[in-house]
């Protein structure tokens, strides 16, 4: 059953372990950036925590966390869109509709054209529903 950090490790791990091509920048480190290179930057956000119940016993209690792994696509504003929303396709296709350690289950991809991010990249979101059950007492 996965907790907070095995949930962002899982997502996390899918990323790193089927992305090469552009630079990903982890949570709180640091990482020098290129004005010409692309990035992404993954973040995992916890936006309901409830209880389930399966069935009448206690021992059935769920823990069901609820939120969005958002992936920011950044490109130099002068490269144009192809490449980035070629980019938007292939985590779609990477993270839509997928289940992950028989208690992570993603759904369909929301897509979020940010445009001019004011830093010189222009910003496309992906964010990637989920939903995580653990035992209560895990």
């Amino acid at each position: 059953m996965a907790n907070i950090d095995t949930l962002r490790s899982v997502l996390d791990s899918h990323l790193q372990n089927n992305w090469n091509k552009q630079l990903i920048r982890w949570d709180n480190v640091a990482m020098p950036l290129s004005e010409e290179v692309e990035w992404i930057r993954p973040t995992l956000n916890i936006e309901a925590v409830e209880n389930v119940t399966i069935g009448g016993s206690n021992n059935n209690t769920r823990v069901r966390y609820t939120g969005s792994y958002i992936i920011q696509i950044f490109s130099p504003l002068t490269k144009g869109t192809g490449d980035i929303y070629r980019e938007v396709d292939k985590i779609v296709k990477l993270f839509d509709n997928k289940r992950f350690d028989e208690n992570i289950f993603t759904y369909a991809s929301d897509i979020t054209r940010v445009g001019d991010e004011g830093n010189g990249w222009y910003q496309i979101n992906v964010s990637i529903p989920f939903t995580s059950d653990r035992l209560h007492d895990d």
